[in-house]
């Protein structure tokens, strides 16, 4: 979920880590669910725990303001990146980073 394998975070091939147990059977059965995404904000104000909504289906929310917008996203509800996105008091764009 936090990019770690698409940033050359965590390595498949060496030593043990806390988590490895499942961080291999996720990688391996290919079940990533949910990503970090940036989030751009076009107008308005956000939220820390905003929930993001698309065609009233809840994709997401918002776990990071400052310094920089980051959600976590279901990415299998569809593709989510580069539509405008309104919330409560906000407009958004979740971004494709260039590592996916």
């Amino acid at each position: 979920e936090l990019n770690g394998k698409e940033l050359h975070g965590v390595s498949f091939k060496k030593g043990c880590f806390v988590g490895q147990e499942n961080t291999a059977r996720m990688n391996l059965r290919n079940k990533i669910r949910k990503r970090v995404l940036p989030v751009q904000i076009i107008s308005g104000t956000v939220e820390m725990d905003e929930n993001i909504s698309i065609n009233d289906t809840m994709v997401g929310k918002i776990i990071s303001i400052e310094p920089h917008c980051f959600a976590i996203i279901k990415i299998e509800e569809g593709n989510v990146f580069d539509q405008t996105i309104q919330l409560k008091q906000a407009s958004i764009k979740i971004t494709k980073p260039y590592w996916l």
